[in-house]
């Protein structure tokens, strides 16, 4: 049970620096579209 949670909380982690990730990207372009 302690892996599973373990395992889970990796996962967890790395989707919300993907989410993170193309957040960032997402508002840098939106910036970017602004500025034009």
């Amino acid at each position: 049970i302690k892996g599973d949670a373990t395992e889970a909380k990796q996962l967890g982690i790395t989707l919300a620096q993907e989410l993170i990730d193309k957040g960032a990207i997402a508002i840098l372009l939106d910036i970017k579209d602004l500025g034009d």
